[in-house]
């Protein structure tokens, strides 16, 4: 699937030169994963979690979205209202992987960048988190991302 920004949707051909995107890397699902595992163990381990599957279902991506961001990106305050009611009623995670800059995530249930919660993304960070978590612990949930550490990125990534 592929993500067009003009129009706000997933599409099975690229709008700007009517191609299909590639197909997810293999390293990319296995990356995932080794992710979604980390966090069933975290989750059993360190959160007391009975059945760490049942909140963040195990699966395979089908869509891949690469949000690149230099010294001076950043993504404003949003919400992710695309997932279809199939997908959030499986409860498929969003598995986030961080490449380049350190950046302020932000996350809440106002649009309010002072009352936003805040983490620090450095490249090579995941965030992991279950769209039917998501749905039930802060159905409202606004996302953010800040780049606020310029020139911290590894050499390799630019």
């Amino acid at each position: 699937m592929n993500w067009d920004p003009d129009s706000c949707s997933y599409g099975h051909k690229r709008p700007f030169d009517d191609a299909q995107p590639p197909n997810i890397p293999e390293e990319f699902r296995k990356f995932v994963q080794d992710a979604i595992q980390v966090s069933h163990e975290f989750l059993e381990q360190s959160m007391g979690v009975a059945n760490a599957v049942e909140k963040l279902p195990s699966m395979s991506p089908d869509i891949c979205l690469v949000n690149f961001y230099g010294t001076s990106g950043k993504l404003g305050l949003h919400q992710d209202k695309d997932e279809t009611k199939a997908s959030l009623d499986k409860g498929l995670p969003v598995v986030s992987f961080s490449i380049g800059e350190t950046a302020e995530f932000l996350y809440g249930d106002v649009r309010d960048v002072d009352k936003a919660s805040k983490i620090d993304l450095e490249s090579g960070d995941n965030h992991t988190v279950s769209a039917k978590m998501k749905a039930l612990s802060m159905p409202g949930l606004i996302l953010a991302v800040y780049v606020y550490l310029p020139s911290n990125a590894p050499p390799t990534v630019f």
